[in-house]
């Protein structure tokens, strides 16, 4: 007989068994989720960082040539929709500037441009807020203008913690 109560109760788990790996698999789901959000967000972040940094260096050659930025006025005036004319005179890959112009909330840049004393568009500000963290502000600076706590602002800078941090500095 005691070889028939083996046979019965091998063919099956028990309660106790299946509330242990249930508890397991939620355990383990509850610690995995917020590791995969967390490097799902930190690629987003990393991802439009780099186009950033595609576009903004496409802002600055464009300077260097022209001594000027693209602006809203003028012959070459500035299309956010599609950042020609840096796309048009091959300062910036139409598919960086897509790629760049998607991963932005709501397709809104920003930009604020300041003439020098001699009427050149020589300083600019962008501010453009990603799809991944619509909180976050991404800005760009080209300027001169020196401010006690910054210095020259001169790349692409994430605002944290009630300060610029620049983007090849901040921990994701």
């Amino acid at each position: 007989m005691p070889s028939a109560d083996r046979q019965k109760r091998s063919g099956g788990f028990t309660l106790i068994e299946l509330l242990m790996v249930v508890t397991i698999i939620r355990l383990l789901t509850s610690i995995a989720i917020p590791v995969y959000a967390r490097t799902v967000k930190s690629s987003q972040r990393n991802a439009f960082v780099a186009d950033a940094n595609i576009v903004y260096a496409a802002f600055r050659q464009f300077y260097i040539d022209q001594s000027r930025f693209p602006s809203e006025y003028g012959t070459q005036p500035l299309d956010v929709t599609t950042l020609a004319p840096l796309t048009t005179q091959n300062y910036l890959d139409e598919v960086a500037a897509a790629s760049f112009l998607r991963k932005q909330k709501d397709n809104q840049i920003f930009i604020y441009i300041a003439p020098d004393i001699n009427g050149a568009d020589s300083d600019i500000l962008m501010a453009v807020r990603p799809k991944y963290d619509p909180t976050e502000v991404l800005y760009f600076f080209f300027t001169d203008l020196l401010d006690d706590s910054y210095g020259p602002l001169d790349g692409v800078y994430f605002y944290r913690d009630g300060r610029l941090v620049q983007v090849n500095k901040v921990k994701s």
